[in-house]
């Protein structure tokens, strides 16, 4: 089963940091992450009318894909050109001493509906009290 696990953490300047986990039922990841709430929210805010057109795309990213940054999150919905479906391509990294680094890069092919609410669900976390938000993607594509 496809899962996404965010948790908050206590608000450090202008970025709020939060531990992600996920998996695909197949591959899985975790890492934490500085996000800037007002970006988040609004990749967030996308989700829930994506698409708005053909060809539309939508990421979010903190951090980066090498040794220089502590951790890397990168969530992007795109089409997937073997079968034309939508898919939430997830890829974290995490740079820790000696044997505790690691990374993982996967997708969860998902419908169109899946995408919107999981949207819905993250702008509702976001702007809540809740710690965490825990969501299980129920697309039988996932």
């Amino acid at each position: 089963m496809a899962t996404i696990k965010l948790i908050k953490q206590k608000m450090k300047d202008s970025f709020l940091p939060v531990r992600i986990s996920a998996t695909n039922g197949d591959f899985s990841g975790s890492t934490e992450a500085k996000i800037y709430p007002d970006e988040f929210k609004y990749f967030a805010q996308r989700l829930t009318d994506f698409p708005r057109e053909a060809g539309d795309q939508v990421f979010f990213s903190s951090g980066g894909d090498d040794d220089a940054w502590e951790s890397y999150l990168y969530l992007g919905i795109q089409t997937l050109e073997s079968t034309g479906g939508l898919a939430l391509q997830v890829r974290l990294r995490r740079n820790e001493p000696e044997q505790c680094a690691g990374g993982a890069a996967f997708f969860i092919p998902l419908c169109k509906e899946e995408i919107n609410c999981f949207g819905r669900e993250l702008v509702e976390w976001l702007v809540s009290d809740r710690e965490d938000i825990s969501y299980e993607f129920s697309s039988p594509q996932a």
